[in-house]
């Protein structure tokens, strides 16, 4: 069948009257959540997340072809939106549809276990199956007058295969550009051969130069649901700053059970208990204002007079695109509620100012206010962090360690290094540092990284007559890195065979990502062969770092002020290179206007070898806290590795 005669068999099919019903009462009958993949399977209903009525009166609305979908995370919008929309098209207003996803995997995980048993438990999509049984695979399925095709943004080509008039792109701020070429505009043009199309775009936010933001500035109307106060019934925003615990509390399980909203006009407390009655007494009111997108971000005071109800937008038919925003807290489900909210807050906040790790409060933002995280950005100068000089000599450790670590950046000639001590509540400590001369593919090489890591002594600075030393916990090695100059051998494959013959267990393979990770650290990879194929005994733990995320870290440590914890401080005999292989890489706004770390400067190992050894002391693996410190007892002098070149 060819594309001009598939237009034609939609639009005669789309001539069909629907179910005289309207479209929120039609997924109440018709839709059933099912067992596998829903914490609250069986027949859809909306007084659970009644704020969903008012996005499918949106898709209905005969004039409105754009619907922007800005949500916390569980509060419905695929469940709840996406496939019940999916499944009335195809009952009741038949056309080609597609369903876009950011990966192939996810794309194909959505089909065989979010759709499929959803369209097997919908009567009318039953009834719109063909006897064929070739109609119906995994990414595209064929009914008697529709076809729905599940995308994916990495296939360009495969987008931009057929015309589509009902368009749900899911999560479009994991969207990737492949080369030139932008998914979101690409699939975008499939549908504009029909008048009467539909897009829906669905995210939580990243941050604001990514897509689903862009989107959401560019609609007509931005709504937000406004609820009644159960006192004095007064309508507002559930805004975050109104949600009320006790931030000193230590028992996380007390906060989730005693924080609650307060009324912004009479204080009263509202409570779970009375969420699900003021969620269906809500209404979907849009700020006329300029820019409704800023406004919510920093959450700016509105009276309810000065807002369009949302029926008014749909009965206008100037008004074509239009957005929602609803934070987590919204939602009635047991880890939606403003207990869980505060719980999560504090631990992000805890891991920022104790850290300075901002990757947990960007999720929670992501997640729970569903605005995007504003990067900072974070510039120093030598002089500045010349302040960070303690009097403490090299090679020797504060009195309050617990723990060293080392990372490790191989070169051609030898390999940078620095060894940092670390205190319980993450403060850290440069100990020690240099550029030791000699390949790892080299005996001379291998035997002063071994005296490194295995056999060097780290002194506390004390007054006591019997001295303790550290020697270092975790060590980590940059496994990245092109072939040496004197052979065929590649740093990575010398980097792995000098852990297996003399790491295990104590060294540990990096490799850094420029890109975003879900992580900071992801998952163990396992290096069970050599380079020419062999298997091993005895496997390489390689960790996949996030190296912006540690950056991050880095030089937010690096700014803390001198008697607060988790400042980054270096010994007395540091000089001016160390400091400017910190500074070697500042954060820049990309092509996407998004943040990066830049290189501005040649020399960089240090800092990267910074990165390593914060990642090896990351809570998220063990962390450092988790250490009974019990440092070896000596007398005499330190051991330390000979031939080290120190800065």
């Amino acid at each position: 069948m060819d594309i001009e005669q598939d237009i034609d068999n939609y639009f005669f099919a789309s001539l069909q009257p629907p179910e005289d019903i309207s479209f929120d009462d039609w997924t109440e009958r018709y839709i059933v959540l099912p067992r596998k993949t829903c914490p609250e399977p069986g027949p859809f209903r909306l007084s659970r997340t009644p704020y969903i009525r008012g996005v499918l009166q949106a898709v209905n609305a005969l004039y409105i072809e754009h619907i922007v979908v800005v949500f916390g995370r569980q509060v419905g919008k695929s469940q709840g939106i996406i496939y019940p929309t999916i499944c009335y098209a195809i009952a009741e207003e038949p056309g080609p549809i597609g369903l876009a996803l950011p990966t192939k995997d996810l794309a194909e995980y959505t089909s065989t276990e979010r759709l499929q048993p959803m369209f097997e438990l919908c009567e009318p999509v039953r009834a719109k199956k063909t006897e064929n049984k070739n109609d119906y695979t995994i990414l595209k399925m064929s009914f008697k007058d529709s076809v729905l095709s599940i995308l994916w943004a990495g296939s360009p080509s495969q987008m931009m295969s057929r015309p589509i008039r009902y368009l749900f792109r899911d999560e479009i701020d994991e969207f990737k550009e492949v080369g030139d070429t932008d998914p979101l505009k690409t699939i975008e043009e499939t549908t504009t051969t029909f008048a009467n199309r539909k897009i829906i775009d669905t995210s939580t936010p990243t941050v604001e130069q990514g897509n689903i933001w862009k989107q959401l500035k560019n609609c007509q109307h931005v709504f937000e649901y406004w609820v009644p106060c159960p006192e004095c019934g007064k309508y507002q925003i559930m805004t975050w700053d109104n949600i009320i615990f006790n931030s000193e509390e230590k028992d996380r399980e007390k906060i989730i059970r005693e924080a609650h909203y307060e009324c912004e006009f009479c204080k009263a407390a509202i409570t779970e208990t009375n969420k699900p009655a003021i969620l269906e007494k809500g209404q979907w009111r849009a700020r006329l204002i300029d820019n409704p997108c800023e406004e919510i971000i920093y959450q700016k005071p509105i009276q309810y007079e000065q807002t369009l109800l949302l029926q008014d937008a749909l009965d206008n038919y100037t008004v074509r695109k239009i957005g929602f925003h609803l934070p987590k807290w919204y939602g009635a489900f047991y880890n939606t509620t403003f207990g869980y909210a505060a719980k999560e807050f504090l631990e992000a906040n805890d891991a920022q100012k104790d850290y300075g790790d901002f990757t947990k409060m960007r999720e929670w933002m992501k997640f729970w206010r569903a605005i995007p995280y504003k990067d900072r950005i974070e510039k120093r100068e030598v002089k500045e962090l010349m302040q960070n000089i303690i009097e403490i000599p090299s090679f020797y450790c504060p009195q309050d360690t617990v723990a060293l670590t080392c990372g490790i950046d191989p070169g051609q000639g030898g390999y940078w290094f620095a060894v940092i001590a670390w205190a319980k509540d993450y403060s850290c400590h440069l100990v020690h540092y240099g550029f030791q001369a000699g390949d790892l593919e080299t005996e001379i090489g291998k035997l002063e990284l071994r005296r490194l890591i295995w056999e060097n002594s780290y002194e506390i600075i004390s007054e006591e007559t019997e001295k303790k030393h550290f020697q270092i916990w975790r060590a980590g090695i940059d496994t990245g890195g092109s072939k040496y100059n004197t052979s065929n051998v590649t740093m990575t494959e010398a980097a792995y065979d000098w852990i297996r013959d003399y790491g295990v267990p104590k060294v540990i393979g990096t490799k850094g990502s420029s890109h975003k990770m879900g992580k900071k650290i992801g998952m163990d990879i396992k290096i069970d062969r050599k380079h020419n194929g062999e298997k091993l005994s005895r496997s390489v733990i390689v960790w996949p770092i996030d190296s912006g995320a540690f950056k991050d870290i880095v030089h937010h440590r690096l700014g803390i002020p001198a008697g607060e914890a988790g400042r980054f401080t270096f010994n007395q005999n540091v000089q001016g290179d160390f400091i400017r292989h910190l500074l070697s890489e500042e954060k820049q706004r990309n092509k996407k206007n998004e943040f990066e770390w830049v290189q501005i400067s040649k020399q960089n190992h240090l800092l990267d070898c910074a990165v390593i050894a914060f990642a090896l002391a990351d809570p998220e693996r063990g962390g450092i806290r988790t250490i009974n410190p019990n440092p070896e007892k000596k007398q005499g002098l330190k051991v330390i590795s000979k031939g080290v070149s120190i800065f």
